[in-house]
């Protein structure tokens, strides 16, 4: 709408007093206002083709971004996938990290398995990453029985899962779920990192509470007795056993030792499996007098690259194998495997070896030790550790 001033006003009204527009024809008083008006109008016209020109800007941003959001996977902070995209994602996710990480065929057998859950829940057409499905499949997992993967259950819907499971049965424990979200959380990191989405949703879950760990048993004098005296046990068992109860060799330790890293001449045990966050495993075992004759008849048909126990099983299933044989003899919950290594810790406490010594035999992290990192890096003195070994007495 034009405002007028006060002085165009009185003009007007001049005009209006005259009436001599009325004499005018409708042609002539279109021609007549224009002239008068020239200027307000030019005015008028100009700001209105600013603005039409600004609409149209934004308009066409608008449009811009459209076009944008349209041709990309992202809508609302949810990504659409359908089945087989996800899988080569994570199939080039999986060899990214064996490539550059190395990390460990145990590691990789982790992935897997994270990675059948992650499909099993997710639906043949497409499926969205967001939040929603991350919280639903967090609460499926706490509805998953233990031996799930291992029975082919997981051919089975989820609904027919949990019907034919009986009232009390053995579910996922917080700390496996907890550890395949996270294994899943590091694979949506990825697709973020290579721009296949904006949000990583599934880093919003909130961690589970996990159930305090059951402190394993040592065996008693009786019940090492009732071991390697029970008929239930192979000979390749009961060497294997007696392994872990004068090293305090861990179980994936064992599993993986070969030939080459027996020292029969210097009487060594050469442990390489590679450090992780929590484990220390590089170390060097004296090996004892009770265990060196076991150790010599072993090696002798044996190739540097072989391994010297269980080569045809994997470690989860020698973990199984044994522990239901020792069950069977020591029918005791918390009395496992393991508990060779916690005797084992208990016989070098029984010596007069120092702290440091002690704790580089059990294969624990000496990071905190400051003096040890500076000046003992890479320096063992055998001589100490070779002293501790042959003070055990069992």
């Amino acid at each position: 709408m034009i405002e007028y001033t006060d002085e165009e006003k009185k003009e007007l009204d001049k005009l209006y007093e005259q009436d001599f527009t009325k004499k005018l024809n409708k042609k002539e008083y279109e021609e007549y206002i224009n002239e008068v008006f020239k200027d307000e109008i030019e005015l008028y016209n100009k700001i209105e083709k600013l603005e039409e020109r600004q609409d149209n800007q934004i308009l066409n941003i608008v449009k811009d971004l459209q076009s944008k959001i349209n041709n990309t996977k992202i809508t609302d902070n949810k990504v659409s996938f359908s089945k087989k995209e996800l899988e080569e994602h994570y199939n080039n996710f999986l060899n990214e990290k064996i490539e550059n990480e190395k990390i460990s065929d145990s590691n990789i057998k982790q992935y897997n398995s994270t990675k059948k859950f992650l499909f099993y829940f997710f639906k043949d057409k497409d499926n969205d990453l967001s939040f929603k499905f991350f919280k639903d499949l967090q609460n499926k997992f706490k509805q998953l029985p233990l031996n799930f993967l291992i029975t082919k259950k997981n051919e089975l819907k989820f609904e027919d899962v949990i019907k034919k499971e009986k009232v009390n049965y053995r579910k996922l424990n917080n700390k496996t779920i907890n550890n395949h979200i996270s294994r899943m959380n590091i694979f949506i990191e990825y697709l973020v990192y290579n721009e296949y989405i904006e949000i990583n949703n599934c880093k919003k879950l909130k961690v589970l509470i996990e159930e305090k760990e059951t402190v394993k048993e040592e065996y008693t004098k009786e019940d090492l007795e009732n071991i390697f005296n029970s008929d239930l046990l192979l000979k390749e068992d009961k060497e294997f056993c007696k392994l872990s109860l004068f090293t305090g060799m861990r179980l994936e330790e064992l599993h993986t030792l070969k030939k080459k890293n027996i020292d029969i001449t210097e009487k060594l045990i050469n442990i390489d499996l590679k450090d992780t966050k929590s484990k220390k495993h590089q170390r060097i075992i004296p090996i004892s007098s009770y265990i060196f004759e076991t150790l010599k008849n072993r090696i002798k048909n044996l190739d540097d690259e072989d391994l010297l126990y269980f080569s045809d099983k994997s470690l989860n299933a020698v973990g199984k194998y044994i522990n239901r044989k020792l069950h069977k003899i020591i029918i005791e919950k918390y009395k496992t495997f393991h508990s060779f290594r916690k005797n084992f810790s208990q016989l070098i406490e029984n010596t007069d070896a120092d702290d440091k010594t002690k704790k580089y035999l059990m294969g624990h992290s000496l990071e905190k030790d400051i003096t040890h990192k500076i000046y003992n890096r890479n320096k063992i003195n055998i001589d100490k550790l070779r002293k501790c070994i042959n003070q055990i007495k069992l």
